[in-house]
């Protein structure tokens, strides 16, 4: 397939998903359906010519894949997951995160897709409306790893205006999981980023209670007792 076909293919495919999208969205979650001053395509660094071949095979094929088992009446998600990989490695933003969104309505317990999504919208140029994706994220697997991407999403691009969240969030994230090594190391530094030292080291003893050998723990206690 050369490439003015495959874009073409990709073009269409992505409008009937738009279609799909529009009659399945969850009213509790608005989902950004506008890209009008968004960088939608990027250049990717490091990405070499025989890389940058392989990612577009790669799409061509999934196309080609997903307009077979369409035609079929067959419903792939994965195959709409995979392309959205190769399109984001080549810099298709916009078309990565409608492949996404795909995945996501049809799975909404998919919370790699969720922060998939947030992590484009963020390289797009609105990290603002990242947040409805991690929390979607956290919503659909509330372990460490999704409480932790939001965290560190806060502390990045949010910290003046989502600052009181994070105490609140943190506590959440070690209630869901029984206690969490890194929640109670985050909540230790969100105390001392508020010059709370009595809080902090209340969060780092909990911390070393459930991993007593973790060196790195121990010399950031430590520090926090010196200073």
């Amino acid at each position: 397939m050369n490439n003015k076909l495959m874009i073409a293919v990709v073009v269409i495919l992505l409008a009937g998903a738009g279609v799909y999208l529009a009659l399945t969205l969850n009213d509790s979650f608005e989902i950004a359906d506008h890209y009008e001053g968004l960088t939608t395509e990027v250049e990717r660094e490091g990405l070499t010519a025989e890389k940058r071949a392989e990612h577009e095979a790669d799409v061509a094929r999934l196309t080609q894949e997903i307009i077979d088992t369409d035609a079929t009446g067959a419903y792939n998600l994965h195959l709409y997951f995979e392309r959205a990989y190769h399109l984001s490695r080549l810099g298709h933003l916009r078309a990565a995160f409608e492949d996404y969104l795909v995945v996501s309505q049809g799975d909404p317990g998919n919370e790699t897709a969720w922060n998939n999504m947030a992590e484009l919208m963020i390289d797009m140029g609105d990290p603002i409306a990242a947040e409805g994706y991690f929390l979607k994220a956290i919503e659909a697997y509330p372990a460490d790893s999704t409480y932790n991407q939001l965290y560190n999403y806060y502390m990045e691009y949010r910290t003046e205006d989502r600052m009181d969240l994070i105490g609140p969030l943190l506590q959440n994230q070690i209630a869901e999981n029984g206690g969490s090594v890194p929640a109670y190391v985050h909540l230790a530094e969100w105390y001392l980023a508020q010059g709370n030292k009595e809080k902090a080291l209340e969060y780092y003893r909990q911390a070393i209670l459930l991993d007593p050998d973790n060196e790195a723990l121990n010399d950031e206690m430590r520090a926090v007792v010196e200073s």
